[in-house]
Parts: structure tokens; sequence; C-alpha cells
């Protein structure tokens, strides 16, 4: 990404700027540590660049936690264990970060002992 500065008397830009490019630029709503909102760009289209392995791992990982969540909420003893065990933490706000953490922890222990034996 781009890092955008405005001149004078723009002070930020904010969708696609040409149509044949498909350039675009917005303001991130999410504030930054420094409590700073910051302008960035995109680049609207098709990929030029292969993603790379740590990519392609973390996609792999993204869609394996969220089959794992969806499988999870339907069974109704493990839901009872995760509600009782969600009332007890105060780490994650809602049930959903909860249990993205727990099975992100149970994707991660099973990789690990894949690469472990193999």
């Amino acid at each position: 990404m781009a890092k955008l500065e405005y001149a004078y008397p723009i002070t930020a830009v904010h969708g696609v700027l040409d149509r044949k490019s498909k350039f675009g630029a917005a303001k991130r709503i999410a504030r930054n540590q420094e409590g700073e909102s910051k302008p960035f760009s995109v680049r609207y289209g098709q990929r030029i660049s292969q993603p790379s392995a740590d990519e392609l791992a973390a996609r792999a990982r993204f869609k394996a936690v969220a089959a794992a969540i969806k499988v999870r909420k339907l069974d109704p003893n493990k839901t009872r264990t995760d509600a009782a065990a969600f009332k007890e933490q105060s780490t994650y706000k809602t049930m959903y970060a909860y249990l993205w953490h727990v099975c992100g922890d149970e994707y991660d222990e099973a990789l690990a002992e894949a690469n472990a034996e193999g």
C-alpha cells in the first residue's frame, strides 16, 4: 500500500479515483494506538503477484478455523461447555471471538503435531 499525503486544499479522498486503473483511496475507521485514522490506497482488480507460502498458510488456517467453529456451534454438548467456559473468562467480549481462539489453538496444536510426526 502506498502512503497518501494530501496537498492543500485537499484534505481527504474517498472511493475510486480512476476507472481505468481502479485506484482508490480511503481512511480507516478504526484508530491506531496513537489515535490516528490513517489514510490508505487500494488498487482494485486482479492480483499481479502470487501469494506467498505464509499467506497461503494463513488462508488455510482461517478456512479451517471458520469451519471448525461452524461445526462446534452445532454440537449441543460443546455448546454447553463452551458457554460455561466463556462465562468464566474475561478476555474475549463475544462468544464468537472466544470460539475463534479455542478452535485456533486446536488447529495450531494439530498442525504442530502433524509437523512433528512427518
